[in-house]
């Protein structure tokens, strides 16, 4: 087990592995929850717009994302999170630590079972059909929903993990 790990051959900087994994854990989920609200900005703003060329950039930028940003930077927060748990000791029956869990099986499901064959099913319906037809209205608007709830859902994680109830 690592004491303290030293930034500078000096070693005028030193942090603990509790301190390295968390700040991993936090910069993940900042990078997570971030982009996700960036997205969900872009969506709406299309989704106002009506542009056909805007919605299949942000369809297929959305789709690009969830798969190479999205499901790498989860699990590198979650890994972080659970050696994180056993490093400082919280153990997985803390409630913050219950909570969290739940919330990442959600989101991280939801993602794949949700929100990536519903990009799928939008970017068809904008392409067969034109961003401004039933099919794509009616695509587009489970897509936001659906993206709009994973979005509210990780928002609770985070205050979820700053409040950390129960401990």
């Amino acid at each position: 087990r690592f004491e303290h790990f030293y930034i500078s051959a000096t070693g005028g900087w030193k942090l603990t592995l509790t301190e390295i994994l968390l700040a991993i854990h936090i910069v993940g989920a900042v990078f997570w929850v971030g982009g996700n609200f960036a997205l969900n900005i872009f969506a709406w703003r299309v989704e106002k717009s009506g542009n056909q060329e805007q919605a299949l950039t942000v369809l297929e930028l959305g789709e690009w994302i969830g798969f190479r940003v999205f499901m790498p930077i989860s699990l590198i927060v979650i890994a972080a999170g659970a050696w994180l748990v056993t490093e400082a000791g919280w153990g997985y029956d803390a409630l913050f630590v219950q909570l969290g869990l739940t919330g990442f099986v959600l989101t991280f499901f939801g993602g794949a079972l949700l929100i990536a064959p519903s990009i799928k099913k939008a970017l068809a319906a904008v392409r067969e059909h034109g961003v401004d037809s039933g099919e794509a209205k009616s695509a587009l608007g489970r897509l936001n929903l659906i993206s709009r709830l994973d979005l509210l859902l990780l928002f609770l994680v985070v205050l979820n993990m700053v409040l950390k109830p129960g401990l």
